[in-house]
């Protein structure tokens, strides 16, 4: 028994959730890089409270510059389940629609550069794989530039 309780209390950050408004651009960024840095048993998910189609091409066009597709996601409406299964959640400057989640909520202060040139995502690239590399080793991106 005390090796399985030791064991939950080492292994607590299981899953992340991404949430902007549209899960179409900042969001699945975050979420890709995340996934390239964190560990294999951590699992990140995205979900927005309006959800585009598809992500936005400026995003996929991003992304692909750092040899990241992303081009076949599809974005997601945020529900209960995610909210309550989340042990982290990082908000994307989402302001009072932001979800609520019963674990750690961060929010990245990033305004949304959709509908702006491809080379207006490369700034937030940067910085959220920055965070996303941090974040995915220390469980929390307080140190990293957002």
């Amino acid at each position: 028994m005390t090796i399985e309780r030791n064991e939950r209390k080492e292994r607590t950050l299981k899953y992340v959730l991404f949430v902007c408004t549209h899960n179409a651009g900042r969001s699945q960024m975050a979420q890709a890089f995340f996934e390239k840095y964190a560990p294999f048993d951590v699992r990140a998910e995205t979900a927005g409270q309006e959800p585009a189609d598809s992500p936005w091409p400026e995003v996929v066009e991003a992304m692909s510059e750092v040899g990241i597709d992303i081009s076949r996601r599809k974005p997601k409406k945020i529900d209960l389940e995610m909210q309550l299964h989340a042990d982290w959640a990082i908000t994307l400057n989402c302001a009072a629609v932001c979800p609520y989640v019963p674990g750690m909520v961060e929010d990245w202060d990033v305004d949304d550069p959709h509908g702006k040139p491809p080379t207006r995502y490369g700034p937030f690239a940067t910085t959220s794989r920055t965070a996303s590399r941090s974040s995915s080793t220390t469980g929390s991106t307080r140190s990293a530039p957002i």
